[in-house]
């Protein structure tokens, strides 16, 4: 493996997160993982919704990150849904995904016809009234280029009636595994500190 193509894959799990460890190998080879594994700049965690791999300390110094942040399986699987929704509408013929413009679970993306829409992905519960607070920030006014929301969730069905106020599509987020009632949100490594005390 070459240093740039190394570099392009801490790189994305930097900016985009957890990613579930089929689409992993989808997308840059098994052979590149064996690679980073070996280097010690990943590790992979069980969850309800299959493996997801994420960087280690030496994966983020690798990119310049200095902070040590220790991802929740919660945001790991959020992490993943997002992914999901991109590649949706990257099929659909979007184009230009950016990670975490609009905050953490968040992307932008560009519509075929040359428009920022925002895309917004949840494996675990995003309720209305998160939806709402979401929407009336992001088309309050400050952000005239954005056209378009779309809101990934579980259970699309649920949110029918958001549709009216805001320009909002809601549509069910495609996940590796059935989906769980509940994802605990600590980590192994708040546990095990817990456990120390």
């Amino acid at each position: 493996m070459q240093d740039a193509d190394l570099h392009a894959i801490l790189q994305n799990l930097a900016d985009w997160g957890g990613c579930e460890l089929n689409d992993f190998n989808t997308t840059f080879g098994e052979s590149n993982l064996n690679v980073i594994k070996r280097r010690h700049y990943v590790e992979q965690i069980d969850t309800p919704y299959g493996k997801i791999l994420y960087l280690t300390r030496d994966g983020r110094l690798a990119v310049g990150l200095t902070n040590l942040y220790h991802p929740t399986v919660q945001a790991l699987v959020n992490n993943v849904a997002v992914r999901r929704a991109v590649a949706a509408l990257t099929a659909e013929g979007y184009t230009d995904p950016k990670p975490r413009v609009y905050g953490n679970a968040h992307a932008q993306m560009t519509d075929p016809d040359g428009k920022l829409v925002c895309v917004s992905a949840r494996a675990t519960s995003f309720n209305s009234h998160s939806i709402r607070l979401l929407a009336g920030r992001l088309f309050d006014g400050t952000r005239p280029e954005l056209s378009r929301l779309f809101v990934f969730v579980p259970r699309a069905k649920r949110f029918r009636t958001l549709h009216d106020r805001y320009p909002l599509e809601i549509r069910e987020v495609d996940m590796p595994q059935p989906l769980q009632v509940k994802v605990p949100a600590a980590s192994r490594g708040r546990k095990k500190a817990a456990a120390d005390v």
